[in-house]
């Protein structure tokens, strides 16, 4: 299911989400694969809860990268965290 703004624009051609991280009680990270203009993009984005609906909610919190530069973040990071 695409996220849509409060004006019900839709940005991406296509998401996929792959997954969501318990932040706190109150906040998820969500982990989304998507694609726009046939570019493919790893999205990152904080999600906050709308007690009211109890719903989560997008937020601007995130980071959205190409899916050629997480690839490159990626191994910087493997390269360099030891899982000890």
């Amino acid at each position: 299911m695409a996220w849509k703004n409060s004006t019900g624009y839709r940005f991406w051609d296509r998401e996929t989400e792959l997954g969501s991280l318990d932040k706190n009680k109150s906040e998820k990270i969500a982990i989304r694969l998507c694609e726009k203009d046939n570019v493919k993009y790893v999205d990152i984005r904080l999600r906050k809860r709308d007690y009211d609906n109890d719903v989560y909610i997008n937020t601007k919190s995130g980071l959205c990268l190409t899916y050629d530069l997480y690839k490159q973040v990626k191994d910087i990071i493997d390269k360099n965290i030891d899982d000890d």
